[in-house]
């Protein structure tokens, strides 16, 4: 990493400090430049325009490039639901918690950039985190299959469904409201970081949960509205096939 960052030194020549450099085309040409650019693109994803399967991709192609290429490093924690993986290497990100991937990515650019004496990166206006960015990582990677090479770890069975039944209660404003608003509060809170999602791992956990769904909403009984009954039977139906989870091939 060091003769990453100071290419130039050697025994009989040092300097310590490097400042960015790009060629005559704006391509980034040492690593400072590069650090730049690969935030740069990062920060570029968070925008009120809809996270396709396509942008997704992309975003999670930075994060692996950024790891492998910049920070150098190879994660040794125990795989998750959510990881990473990229050709049958899996890496430590998880879509679910990306700060644990950013926070300490943050922490090594910046020592490495003040090392160099270049300019560090701002970490109150990189947002990361955002429900644009987090919604769209889920949504395509988690409820369907991607056709990229870029694959998401899925270790429970049962999850993309949960996930269908939790869209679908964001998605239906009216219907959200007949079931009781802190039903999505529940499932919400289920998605909203790894530790979380992955505490569904346990059996006993998921069939807590999936029971008391089904319960609310088979206790609320089918609306009067026939524009609301085919989606409260759709979210029925995904809740009892919940509770039998191990006739689901995912």
């Amino acid at each position: 990493m060091y003769s990453a960052l100071f290419p130039e030194n050697s025994p009989h020549h040092c300097v310590f400090k490097v400042e960015a450099a790009y060629d005559i085309n704006g391509v980034p040409s040492n690593r400072v430049a590069e650090i730049y650019a690969w935030f740069d693109s990062i920060k570029s994803f968070d925008s009120k325009d809809d996270f396709t399967d396509m942008k997704s991709n992309m975003f999670l192609g930075f994060l692996i490039n950024l790891q492998e290429s910049i920070l150098m490093y190879e994660s040794t924690a125990q795989v998750r639901d959510g990881d990473l993986s990229f050709i049958g290497k899996t890496y430590g990100i998880n879509i679910y918690s990306l700060e644990l991937f950013f926070e300490p990515a943050l922490h090594i650019v910046n020592a490495l950039l003040r090392f160099s004496g270049s300019e560090q990166i701002d970490r109150n206006v990189f947002n990361y985190n955002t429900e644009n960015i987090r919604a769209g990582l889920v949504r395509n990677n988690v409820s369907m299959s991607t056709v990229f090479p870029i694959k998401v770890v899925r270790t429970i069975k049962g999850l993309p469904l949960s996930y269908f039944t939790y869209s679908a209660l964001r998605e239906y404003k009216e219907l959200h409201k007949y079931l009781i608003p802190d039903l999505v509060v529940l499932l919400g809170d289920l998605f909203c970081s790894a530790e979380s999602v992955n505490s569904l791992a346990d059996g006993n956990v998921f069939n807590q949960v999936a029971g008391e769904c089904f319960a609310r909403v088979n206790n609320i009984g089918p609306p009067e509205s026939p524009e609301l009954l085919d989606k409260y039977n759709n979210i029925h139906a995904a809740l009892k096939r919940l509770l039998y989870r191990k006739s689901l091939d995912a």
